[in-house]
């Protein structure tokens, strides 16, 4: 896989985990006051006792650097 087709985003973090997805809903309403993006995950049942997951994206979080375009040089 090539490097420059890559598309590198902000990380999301995992704020809590919840049995329910209402918990986990009223948590993401809460969380939107404060944040510009939350979002409620669902994990596998199986492997996890909680497996709604709140997610949220910090605006202050450290933005991917912007690639520097190359300057062309004449022959």
């Amino acid at each position: 896989m090539s490097k420059e087709n890559e598309t590198v985003s902000r990380p999301w973090t995992i704020v809590a985990k919840f049995s329910s997805f209402e918990e986990a809903d009223q948590k993401r309403n809460e969380m939107l006051k404060t944040h510009a993006e939350a979002k409620v995950r669902k994990l596998s049942e199986a492997t996890n006792l909680k497996p709604f997951v709140v997610k949220i994206r910090d605006d202050n979080a450290a933005k991917p650097p912007k690639k520097k375009k190359s300057k062309k040089t004449k022959k």
